[in-house]
């Protein structure tokens, strides 16, 4: 798959409907209705420049607005983005903007700029995976946990 290919895909996930819950108790279904992630493997990697990321969500975060414009509903969301390490994906998602926390286990940055959410997982260097030789040996030392999670915010409304 190329890049014109893989953008073409991501259609999909910018004309996708969203869930709107009208009060707290909705949080777990609006995070299970309205989470989405991107992964690739390095030679896609390698085609993408930031930019074709920042027009990605462009247009999904436009989409989200005229969704939440057009519903019964009379809040606003709030719009996420995370570099997902772990498994060397971008995610995404929204939920109702009454809600006062994003829900995340550990700690978090919030930033208002998605641009080095982007950079990171552009630069990753383990898109494919990485590997491990029987003869490697990891050092406790050498170990460098991410914290805390960048995460770019924006209110939609």
């Amino acid at each position: 798959m190329n890049k014109k290919e893989f953008l073409q895909e991501l259609e999909e996930i910018v004309d996708d409907k969203i869930f709107i819950g009208s009060n707290l108790d909705y949080l777990d279904d609006e995070i299970s209705n309205n989470t989405w992630s991107i992964s690739m493997k390095q030679k896609l990697v390698n085609e993408f420049k930031v930019e074709d990321l920042i027009d990605f969500f462009s247009k999904v975060i436009q989409n989200r607005k005229e969704q939440i414009i057009n519903s019964k509903y009379n809040h606003g969301m709030l719009f996420y983005v995370w570099f997902d390490r772990f498994s060397a994906r971008l995610r995404f998602n929204l939920i109702s903007d009454f809600h006062t926390n994003l829900p995340f286990g550990g700690d978090i940055q919030i930033i208002d700029i998605i641009t080095p959410i982007i950079e990171e997982f552009l630069n990753f260097p383990y898109h494919d995976g990485l590997v491990i030789e029987e003869s490697d040996v990891v050092e406790e030392s050498t170990i460098e946990l991410v914290e805390p999670v960048k995460v770019y915010l924006q209110r939609v409304r």
